[in-house]
């Protein structure tokens, strides 16, 4: 009846409202250090995992290995690289950020492993050895790193890529240029890598390979290690020197410590040889290198108050904008 549907609300309206418990901040933190807590244990314990079986196969493969015959040893080399492929494949998504590095980890390592197969069947079944044979496991790492940097966009996936290519590559100039470990043409490999490091550099610089930063550290790497190569041509030293120069001005140009400190790395392996190269003497050489360094604490400093005054200006930014507005 109306008379205790009335009598129904009022008791209703008379009790308290029961609200659901309020977690303090102090609360939250332990709940969501608790939820994260097992999934670092769960990273922790495949990465421990796989360092022990890799010291168990090469304490195996140590005492087994002479008593293998060709075939059984090829076996053995194919069964760990789908091991490492499968166990990639199999880590579980629901994982997050741990699994997309686990899989990173297992199909780099499997990287090495199908260099390792490819070189021991080429060597052993096709007759190529030496450069030859490392060349044809390289280039076939570059091929298998292609297709997983493909499905897994990861940073060590590019590295996995593009170690291997500058490999090739240089192995590829020499036996090119004749293959005589009598003659000198390590200036021709250089050029070769220096060549490659600048494209990839610049597809970094452009943004055509991701992570950006990433690509143009390791571009410059190469160029610079390509460039010290070629010291003992004078116009590809002065080249090497001036490209110094530029990685130092792009890396200011876009606040990037990174590229610097590969950019300091390459000064201090770079300029010495060539200074003693053409210009014989210490005094020569440390005042270059004098000069170098002030430089770059210069350029270090300046790239610092450039982030600080971008840091502050956003944080300007926030705290004028009007409450509810959204950016």
């Amino acid at each position: 009846t109306s008379e205790q549907a009335q009598r129904l609300r009022a008791d209703i309206e008379s009790r308290p409202m029961s609200r659901p418990p309020q977690l303090t901040a102090t609360e939250n933190n332990a709940t969501g250090t608790q939820q994260h807590f097992p999934v670092i244990i769960i990273e922790a314990l495949g990465y421990l995992g796989g360092a022990i079986v890799v010291v168990a196969l090469g304490l195996l493969v140590s005492y087994f290995w002479s008593d293998l015959s060709t075939g059984g040893q090829l076996v053995l080399i194919a069964a760990v690289f789908l091991i490492l492929i499968g166990a990639g494949v199999a880590v579980p998504q629901q994982l997050g950020a741990p699994a997309i590095r686990l899989r990173s980890v297992l199909w780099v390592a499997a990287t090495i492993a199908w260099a390792f197969l490819i070189g021991f069947t080429v060597d052993n079944y096709a007759g190529l050895h030496d450069e030859r044979m490392a060349a044809v496991a390289a280039w076939s790492s570059v091929a298998l790193g292609l297709l997983l940097w493909f499905l897994h966009r990861e940073p060590l996936q590019q590295i996995a890529v593009f170690v291997p290519l500058l490999i090739g590559v240089g192995v590829g100039t020499y036996l090119a240029q004749g293959g005589d470990p009598e003659s000198d043409n390590s200036i021709w490999q250089g050029a070769a890598v220096w060549i490659v490091s600048l494209v990839w550099f610049g597809l970094g610089w452009f943004d055509r390979i991701r992570p950006a930063m990433l690509a143009t550290a390791l571009g410059a790497i190469g160029a610079l290690f390509g460039a010290m190569m070629c010291v003992e041509n004078p116009a590809l030293a002065v080249v090497g020197v001036t490209m110094l120069a530029a990685l130092v001005a792009a890396a200011v140009a876009r606040n990037d410590f990174v590229l610097l400190a590969v950019a300091a790395f390459g000064s201090i392996e770079l300029l010495p040889s060539t200074i003693t190269q053409y210009f014989p003497g210490i005094l020569a050489a440390a005042l270059v290198l004098l000069l170098v360094g002030l430089l770059l604490i210069v350029a270090a400093l300046f790239i610092a108050r450039r982030r600080n005054r971008f840091a502050t200006s956003q944080i300007d930014l926030r705290s004028n904008q009007p409450v509810g507005t959204t950016r």
